[in-house]
C-alpha cells in the first residue's frame, strides 16, 4: 500500500508541474505508464483501484469530465494485464510499443466518450502525439518506477510486488 501512495504522490507532483510549467509542451502520460507497469507486474485488486484513483486525479487537474480517465485507465489495466500473460513487456521495444498502443487506446476511448456528448467533435492531435511521446519515454520511466518499487520493498518481499 505504501508504494501505491508514492505513485499517487508522484502523479500529483507531475500533474502540478505539467499543468503550470509545461502547459503548452507535449509531455508523457505518467498515469498511463504507471498503470502499464503495475499491470505487467502483479494481478491484484490494487491495480484497477490505482488506475481509477490516478485517472480521477488526472481528471481533476485537467478540468475534464470526471471519471473519463478513470474508466480509460481501468480498461487499460485489464487489457495490459491480459496481454502480459501472452507476451512479454520486459524489452525496451516491447514497453515502447505496448505503452504507445495503450496511449492510442486511451485517446480513442476519450474520443468515443466525447463524441457521445458532441457528435461533431474533430479527432484531436493529442490522441496520437501524446502516445508517441509516452511510448518513446516509457522504458526509462518504467526503470525509474522499478527503482522506486525496489527501494520501498520490505525485507523479504519481492521487489516486483505492489
Amino acid at each position: 500500500m505504501k508504494i501505491l501512495s508514492v505513485y499517487v504522490l508522484l502523479v500529483i507532483i507531475y500533474l502540478s508541474i505539467k499543468s503550470t510549467l509545461l502547459a503548452n509542451i507535449p509531455s508523457p502520460d505518467l498515469s498511463l505508464v504507471i498503470v502499464f507497469y503495475i499491470a505487467t507486474q502483479k494481478v491484484s485488486l490494487e491495480g484497477p483501484i490505482l488506475g481509477f484513483v490516478l485517472g480521477y486525479i488526472e481528471d481533476v487537474f485537467s478540468g475534464g469530465i470526471i471519471g473519463m480517465t478513470s474508466l480509460s485507465l481501468v480498461i487499460i489495466f485489464i487489457a495490459v494485464n491480459m496481454l502480459s500473460k501472452a507476451m512479454s513487456f520486459n524489452t525496451t521495444l516491447g514497453r515502447m510499443v505496448g505503452v504507445g498502443l495503450m496511449g492510442i487506446i486511451k485517446g480513442v476511448l476519450y474520443y468515443i466518450i466525447l463524441s457521445f456528448m458532441n457528435p461533431n467533435i474533430p479527432i484531436l492531435l493529442p490522441v496520437f502525439l501524446t502516445p508517441l511521446i509516452t511510448g518513446l519515454l516509457a522504458s526509462p520511466i518504467i526503470q525509474f518506477l522499478s527503482k522506486i518499487n525496489a527501494s520501498l520493498a520490505l525485507g523479504g518481499k519481492d521487489s516486483t510486488s505492489i
